[in-house]
């Protein structure tokens, strides 16, 4: 399941640039032309599951089951922003997320987000009537 690698206190850190169709008013999330709060989030998401998709064991993987953010400052769309994760709890299957965004100095976003680790497989069998 989990690698012995995934542990309390390793951090992941990436850089974005707001494109213009992670634009609120592009996406249909709000109405002005500044990074939308679910482009952010899948930022976040995205940033999660590669950093971790690597220590899971050969078919398993991870799946988002929980997000809560506060998206607290505005990024101007070419703007950069940078999501940092730091795993703040490793409890079996389950691992969370402390996460700080920021752009141009300023804290943009914080909050955490939960990630279960999962056998593929079994989780795609779920679908199955």
């Amino acid at each position: 399941m989990a690698n012995s690698d995934i542990t309390t206190g390793l951090t992941f850190k990436k850089t974005f640039t707001a494109k213009k169709e992670w634009a609120a008013d592009a996406m249909g999330s709000g109405g002005v032309p500044v990074l939308g709060t679910p482009a952010l989030i899948l930022a976040i998401e995205n940033l999660a599951f590669k950093s971790v998709n690597n220590l899971v064991d050969k078919g398993f993987t991870t799946v988002g089951t929980k997000m809560d953010v506060t998206h607290l400052y505005p990024t101007a769309v070419g703007d950069e922003f940078c999501v940092e994760l730091l795993i703040s709890k490793c409890d079996g299957a389950r691992l969370e997320f402390a996460i700080t965004s920021t752009s141009g100095g300023r804290v943009i976003a914080s909050g955490f987000h939960r990630r279960n680790i999962v056998d593929a497989d079994k989780f795609m069998e779920r679908l199955k009537v």
